[in-house]
């Protein structure tokens, strides 16, 4: 795959991977949104990220499960393993945006 446009912004990604690879990793930079992107079944994940002073927020879906996971971790060493908060097996969709406004609210919710 030569390039991928973002979900949100319609701009294109950077791609993240070598040629060789059976799948591509792409980000939005302006979004801050990566994408997996499998050769053989397209669009498989995505991660929606939001940085704070001190901790890298991470909302996940997994395309094929229709699954949100939204995690966390502290930005500084030592790095600590993804902590999950919450998952959803139903979610409206969330935009790059929403996160942003909605993340007090859903880390009182979980």
């Amino acid at each position: 795959m030569t390039e991928y446009l973002c979900n949100y912004c319609q701009k294109p990604c950077r791609g993240l991977t070598h040629e060789e690879a059976v799948s591509d990793w792409w980000k939005c930079e302006a979004c801050d949104v990566s994408y997996h992107v499998s050769h053989q079944d397209g669009l498989t994940r995505s991660n929606m990220f939001l940085r704070t002073e001190d901790t890298i927020y991470c909302l996940r879906l997994d395309w094929s499960k229709q699954r949100y996971t939204f995690e966390y971790r502290k930005k500084l060493p030592p790095f600590q393993p993804w902590q999950v908060i919450c998952q959803f097996s139903v979610c409206p969709e969330f935009t790059p945006q929403q996160l942003r406004e909605k993340l007090p609210l859903l880390l009182v919710f979980s």
